[in-house]
């Protein structure tokens, strides 16, 4: 008999928790179809369709930001062969990154920007040469340094934190052609 007591007591609160779950699930889903009829999506499609095209954006953001991380953590550690100046600008980067959680360091990175530009550039197509036609496909090094210039945003206007730049490398590497997109991308979307 006790047992029996043990068992409906227990069936009872597992009922009543349960009751308490749903009813939680209930606001959260009406919380969200409240957001959604304030962004203007009607129907459950829309807004599967709306919530999947923000999950795409995000991972080619993640694509794009991917090759910098890489490279300043295999430069700062020593794997790719770099100058002390290319290291230091690896290491300030990370540093930074550190940094910019903290409310009092006046920049933020933003990656989705550093990601716009890259794949602006990467749009852009060769128009001589043996590759002619063929749209530009950014170095990592490129990637990173790109990023860093426009990734980089005073916290409290968004404005670039970099207005200049000083890249030196051999002829031969794009140095030119990476300009281009810059600057093309600073006339057009900038």
């Amino acid at each position: 008999m006790e047992q029996i007591r043990t068992i409906k007591k227990t069936s009872e609160a597992r009922l009543e928790m349960m009751k308490k779950e749903v009813i939680a699930v209930e606001a959260e889903l009406e919380e969200v179809r409240y957001t959604a009829s304030l962004a203007g999506v009607t129907t459950n499609k829309e807004y599967k369709k709306q919530l999947g095209e923000k999950q795409q954006k995000l991972r080619q953001v993640k694509e794009k930001t991917e090759a910098i991380e890489q490279l300043q953590q295999r430069v700062v550690a020593g794997l790719v062969p770099a100058c002390k100046w290319v290291k230091a600008a690896c290491q300030r980067h990370l540093d930074d990154l550190v940094r910019a959680e903290h409310e009092d360091f006046p920049y933020e990175f933003r990656p989705e920007l550093a990601a716009r530009v890259i794949t602006f550039i990467e749009l852009l197509r060769h128009v001589k040469g043996k590759w002619g036609g063929q749209r530009l496909v950014l170095e990592a090094w490129q990637k990173f340094f790109v990023g860093c210039l426009f990734g980089w945003v005073r916290k409290t206007d968004g404005t670039r934190r970099f207005r200049t730049a000083f890249g030196e490398v051999a002829r031969k590497n794009g140095k030119s052609t990476a300009a281009a997109g810059i600057g093309l991308y600073a006339l057009l979307a900038d």
